[in-house]
């Protein structure tokens, strides 16, 4: 009995030393698994802090991109206005520099035709006063000098005074003719003159008039052309798009659908250099400067293209 009693406590030894390991062995496991857990908490939680940290970074840079990128833009734009703004400013300088000039002209043109009236007027009146003084001074030189003969007859022929008397009236008569005959002479100047004046005034005053009457015409005749091609444009434009229009309702074939389609598509990818007319000038430039043989070939190529095509066409 105490041999099994032993043996007993010996078991229940071995049991609790594989109880205690065991147990170490669990306690152990759970703290590395605990451990580890944490270790993931933490770093989830470390890497979610730097994720907004950075995120935060980048919306402050983002922001502060989007102002840069605004200034710059204003900058830019503000910049070209005010080129623009510049531009529109010297095209303004020179219009109205050319609408003072143009008003400039023409008053200079005005001026220059009353200074031109007015020198002549001034010219009529000095040569009408020079004239009088000449008259004056010639009939006060005369005075004096009958004055001086009468007194010397006077005094040295009294008992001709009868015949003197009448030679002194039948000087008084030439005098009174020459002077008539004189200012006659002088009127019939002035009125030529003024009359010529009036002619070529009258003359300048007409060729303005017809010149202005042919601008006219002219113009109207240009504006009424204009118009009128303008209207046959218009009325082409409209007939060529009803026929079209009540062609293509009318005729319902695959076939005209398709060429239809070709020609549409041959039109849209038609271009400037394939036209007949310019590769027509093109054949005769390059026929008349180049001096190479293929070249020749080449134009003399395109001349006949477009000289065939034309026929066809017309």
């Amino acid at each position: 009995m105490l041999l099994g009693s032993s043996e007993v406590s010996q078991d229940e030894e071995a049991v609790i030393t594989l109880q205690t390991a065991w147990r170490c062995i669990h306690a152990r496991r759970t703290l590395v698994a605990q451990r580890e857990a944490v270790t993931i908490i933490q770093r989830r939680f470390r890497a979610q802090r730097m994720a907004k940290d950075c995120r935060a970074a980048f919306v402050t840079m983002k922001a502060s991109s989007v102002t840069i990128q605004t200034i710059f833009r204003t900058y830019r734009c503000r910049k070209h206005f005010m080129e623009k703004k510049a531009a529109a400013v010297v095209i303004q300088s020179w219009f109205r520099g050319h609408q003072c000039l143009k008003k400039y002209q023409s008053e200079r043109t005005a001026a220059m035709v009353v200074q031109r009236w007015y020198r002549n007027i001034l010219l009529t009146r000095r040569i009408k006063r020079e004239y009088e003084v000449m008259s004056l001074s010639a009939l006060r030189i005369q005075t004096i000098w009958r004055g001086q003969q009468d007194r010397k007859r006077v005094k040295q022929l009294r008992w001709e005074m009868a015949v003197a008397k009448e030679r002194l009236d039948a000087l008084i008569k030439i005098q009174t003719w020459t002077r008539s005959r004189l200012e006659r002479l002088r009127f019939v100047r002035l009125r030529q003159a003024t009359l010529l004046v009036q002619r070529l005034n009258k003359k300048r005053h007409q060729k303005r008039v017809s010149a202005v009457i042919v601008l006219q015409s002219h113009c109207r005749t240009w504006l009424a052309k204009r118009r009128l091609h303008k209207m046959q444009s218009a009325a082409i434009t409209l007939q060529s798009i009803w026929r079209g229009r009540k062609l293509r309702v009318s005729v319902k074939s695959n076939k005209i659908a398709r060429a239809r389609d070709r020609c549409m598509k041959a039109c849209k990818a038609a271009t400037e250099d394939k036209k007949l007319c310019n590769r027509t000038i093109s054949g005769l430039h390059f026929l008349l400067t180049y001096k190479h043989l293929h070249q020749v070939v080449e134009a003399v190529c395109s001349l006949e293209v477009a000289t065939r095509l034309s026929a066809r066409c017309f």
